[in-house]
């Protein structure tokens, strides 16, 4: 594999956590000089040369250092997968200087170290993404030892030491729950859509946040040893493990480099003629063969940036082009994250507006994401919201509240069984097909005796219905759902949408996995995903898309792409304008080397002179700009 431009060309370490000032001072600087010599052009050329041999010195001496440490590499090594665009550079820019195109010279050592800054920023994102995750985590912990309660600094709980965490508080460790109960959003861990149950000796997490209830953890894992903290470094191997993309431009480089060097060479010791053999090296001058990529590469992050889509530079834009397999996350990606009502199952004489109107009074006074969705649907239907005279909270499983004489009961089936109320059988099927269906079911009694099933569910987006269609017809071959969400709920999105491969009940390192071994079978695959538990399977993917309107800090850093808009639809759009990107880039690549093929057939027999050899090869990158600027149109 080639090595692209690499940091070290602009003195930048690869690991770098800080981007500063001064990483956009060489930019910039030459930028505006850049500018300066075309306004100078205007009323006078000596100026504007000037000014152009400048920008040339700012913007290409880093090029030009590190092209020929990349030849002297290659001559010691005897190893041509040592040439890269650097070494095509440094000869563009050392030919351009010499015939006098100094503004080109200058505009082409621009154009790659604003694609170097760009990385840097990535990069900077990808390290800014880790801190992120562990920043679900309190720096403190309240824990019970010697029978009183403490508050520590996290470094200082240890695994067996009892933490306790009261309702709205992030449980600041992994472990086992050996008191109390609770509900708990474990969405950034699991990526699930409903707040899970927690009862004695069920496995909490760090970083997971407790809606209600209390807790009294053991505590298991700690530190570097938890479950978050494996994410963030999966998250920062995946980073660094992961098989750079190998720029279409930089694999041409590999052959074209040596033979123009040779062939320029060997014309000199053929014909003695010193003169010849520098028309053949600026005929030679790829110049095209550098735009050839960044041009269709600016044009096609400008056009989706019009559609909402943030392009992180080149090398995700190809990644992306060549995509053959879309791997979803379910949860806020496919669909919209948060409970939805979708029906409600009458049982009794009450009707479905009443039913709900009792629901919403008695689940008012709770925070809980269900009591909150039960509460916004009766809002919106207008119906009347009643303030109880007595309330009480099962935790995890419901509540109940009095309004004088009546005894209002909204729950989990678990829940009735707990008060001793008879569901019976019709019930009890009732509640068992709806659940087979994926959805949450909350029952409603009135007067001791079920009234009504309120089912819930997360709602697919509307924009998630074609997309699979719209992936096919760009050309993409195999689909799959990756989820932390439980095999029912997996299937039923799945269905809707017409995917096969479903894989449920994952943790993120399952994800990372799955995808990890698609791409080891050959496959290219954009992963989908939303969440802190997908950006690890992000981070690995050819291309990670994150969903960035709702989506997390996290997800967003560590992927080459983000939909603003946060419609699935949205990904069809980028990947079709990423394969017409991939098409462009390749047809520039080829015009580029034919026409300094038949330019070369001509330099060589002493056709072409200096100045006509610069004209053609001009022309060639004439081409090029016009055909990459097709992409801005789609």
């Amino acid at each position: 594999m080639t090595k692209p431009i690499c940091n070290a060309c602009l003195n930048q370490a690869p690991d770098k956590k800080v981007l500063s000032v001064k990483n956009f001072i060489l930019p910039v600087l030459s930028g505006l000089l850049i500018l300066a010599a075309w306004i100078a052009l205007l009323k006078d050329e000596t100026l504007s040369n000037i000014i152009g041999v400048v920008a040339v010195i700012v913007a290409g001496t880093p090029i030009i250092k590190c092209g020929i440490v990349q030849t002297v590499k290659t001559i010691r090594k005897l190893d041509i997968s040592e040439l890269n665009m650097g070494v095509l550079i440094t000869i563009a820019l050392l030919a351009s200087l010499y015939i006098g195109e100094y503004i080109a010279a200058a505009t082409v050592a621009f154009i790659m170290i604003v694609g170097m800054l760009l990385e840097d920023i990535t990069l900077w994102k990808a390290h800014n993404a880790v801190s992120n995750i562990m920043s679900l985590v309190p720096d403190s912990a309240t824990i019970r030892r010697q029978g009183q309660e403490i508050t520590v600094p996290l470094a200082q709980v240890r695994p067996g030491d009892t933490v306790l965490v009261k309702t709205g508080e992030r449980i600041p460790v992994d472990g086992i729950l050996r008191h109390g109960q609770g509900s708990v959003n474990q969405a950034p861990i699991t990526g699930e859509s409903m707040p899970v149950n927690k009862n004695i000796k069920d496995e909490v997490f760090e970083g997971t946040l407790l809606v209600e209830g209390y807790l009294e953890v053991e505590a298991t894992k700690t530190g570097q040893d938890s479950t978050l903290a494996k994410i963030a470094k999966l998250v920062e191997q995946s980073q660094n493990s992961k098989t750079k993309f190998q720029r279409v431009a930089d694999r041409f480089a590999n052959y074209f480099t040596p033979v123009i060097l040779l062939l320029g060479l060997s014309t000199y010791l053929v014909t003695g003629e010193i003169g010849r053999a520098i028309t053949v090296l600026i005929v030679s001058c790829p110049c095209a063969l550098v735009l050839a990529a960044p041009t269709a590469i600016i044009a096609t992050v400008a056009r989706c940036a019009k559609k909402g889509i943030v392009i992180r530079g080149g090398e995700p834009l190809e990644a992306a082009g060549q995509v053959d397999t879309v791997v979803f996350d379910k949860t806020g990606t496919l669909t919209e994250g948060a409970p939805h009502l979708k029906n409600i199952i009458t049982l009794d004489s009450l009707s479905e507006e009443e039913i709900l109107s009792w629901a919403a009074s008695v689940e008012n006074a709770s925070e809980h994401p269900i009591a909150q969705c039960i509460v916004s649907s009766a809002r919106e239907r207008d119906l009347q919201i009643r303030k109880p005279d007595e309330f009480k909270v099962y935790i995890g499983q419901g509540v109940s509240a009095k309004y004088g004489d009546e005894n209002i009961i909204v729950g989990r089936k678990q829940l009735f069984e707990h008060l001793d109320i008879k569901l019976g059988p019709a019930v009890m099927e009732s509640v068992a097909q709806q659940e087979n269906l994926g959805q949450t079911v909350v029952l409603v009694s009135y007067r001791e005796k079920p009234v009504g099933l309120l089912c819930l569910s997360d709602k697919i987006k509307e924009s998630s219905v074609e997309v699979v269609r719209e992936l096919q017809a760009v050309g993409v071959k195999r689909f799959a759902i990756l989820t932390g969400d439980n095999l029912v709920n997996a299937r039923n999105v799945a269905g809707q949408l017409s995917i096969k491969e479903v894989h449920a009940e994952l943790m993120p390192e399952d994800k990372l996995e799955i995808v990890g071994q698609m791409e080891a079978e050959k496959f290219r695959v954009a992963m989908v995903g939303d969440g802190i538990n997908d950006a690890p399977a992000l981070a690995r993917a050819s291309v990670g898309i994150a969903m960035g309107k709702n989506g997390t800090d996290v997800a967003v850093e560590v992927a080459g792409m983000a939909i603003m808009s946060d419609e699935p639809s949205q990904v069809a759009y980028a990947l079709k304008a990423c394969r017409q990107a991939y098409r462009i880039i390749k047809g520039n690549i080829w015009v580029s080397i034919l026409v300094n093929i038949v330019a070369l057939a001509l330099a060589t027999t002493g056709v072409l002179e200096p100045i006509t050899g610069a004209l053609v090869h001009n022309a060639a990158s004439f081409f090029v700009v016009g055909n990459s600027a097709r992409l801005v149109r789609g």
